[in-house]
């Protein structure tokens, strides 16, 4: 079973409070989230296979790409065939699909202005987190 990740995406945050709060970066470390999509090759996707794009971004050098389970032809479907064929890939996809896209197979996600909207970013990134393990238990 892969490692759930929740992953802010920091085009969400407030930029110009960085000038004022330099570390709010660390922050969101702090408050319980894998990685931030600053600093990770993240490649966002509106494609209707994504199963075509996986080893040709690989290659590119992407860390890792992220698709819209509602852009992709199969939906859910191309997130169980993702992990059919890749079962110890990350799977990432974008957090308003948290639910149906884990119960599906993805175990990373994605979610930008609700983390960072939140009033209290380390309890939804838990909430996140235990959506995937619930629907991993399920699987």
């Amino acid at each position: 079973m892969l490692k759930p990740k929740i992953v802010p995406s920091m085009l969400s945050s407030d930029f110009p409070i960085w000038r004022l709060k330099p570390n709010e970066c660390s922050i969101v470390a702090l408050i319980g989230s894998t990685w931030t999509s600053w600093a990770y090759l993240d490649c966002h996707l509106m494609v209707t296979n994504p199963l075509d794009c996986v080893e040709q971004l690989g290659k590119a050098g992407a860390s890792g790409f992220t698709f819209h389970v509602k852009a992709s032809r199969g939906g859910t479907y191309s997130v169980h065939a993702l992990r059919k064929k890749y079962p110890s890939l990350d799977i990432q996809v974008d957090g308003s699909t948290i639910d149906m896209a884990a119960s599906a197979g993805a175990n990373c996600i994605v979610a930008g202005s609700s983390v960072f909207g939140a009033s209290d970013p380390a309890h939804f990134i838990s909430r996140m987190r235990k959506s995937i393990e619930n629907a991993q238990r399920v699987s």
